[in-house]
């Protein structure tokens, strides 16, 4: 896939946002049709540890990242197995990033950025769900945002294989 730009991130990120409550669930419904094994696995991984919150969030998202990169080219649909293993090669690098400190707290979204292929949609994930936003709290637990932050990460990898 074509690398996407910053501005084409952001466009698309506006244009979701301003969209009414029942076009934002068309187009939810549009995600889930065309990406069911993703939306199955967005639904069901960090189960023991996402609040309700916390899984709109990766949802709604996920359903960004989709509609942004969708635009700009056909998607693949990874299965089930192809997204539990690209999640594990996301905890390896963060283990690898973090050299070898426990946890994920420590996790260093600027290691990740340098030389990324969709860096802007990185950046995109980095604002909405790593670092909060005093000015527009969110519902976000600090401890679950860096695995939000690896979860979605895992769809970029995916759909730009």
């Amino acid at each position: 896939m074509q690398k996407i730009t910053a501005e084409a991130v952001e466009k698309g990120f506006e244009t979701i946002a301003e969209l009414s409550p029942a076009d934002t669930e068309k187009l939810m419904g549009a995600f889930q049709s065309e990406q069911n094994d993703t939306f199955d696995y967005l639904l069901s991984v960090g189960e023991d540890i996402l609040e309700e919150e916390e899984r709109e969030t990766l949802v709604l998202t996920g359903m960004v990242l989709w509609k942004i990169m969708s635009d700009h080219g056909p998607l693949p649909k990874p299965d089930a197995e192809t997204l539990d293993k690209q999640e594990g090669r996301q905890f390896k690098l963060v283990e690898a990033l973090n050299e070898g400190v426990p946890g994920l707290m420590s996790i260093s979204a600027e290691k990740l950025l340098d030389n990324y292929p969709q860096e802007h949609l990185l950046a995109l994930i980095e604002d909405l769900v790593l670092y909060p936003d005093e000015e527009d709290p969110d519902d976000l637990q600090d401890e679950n945002r860096p695995w939000l932050f690896v979860f979605l990460k895992t769809l970029i990898d995916c759909w730009d294989a």
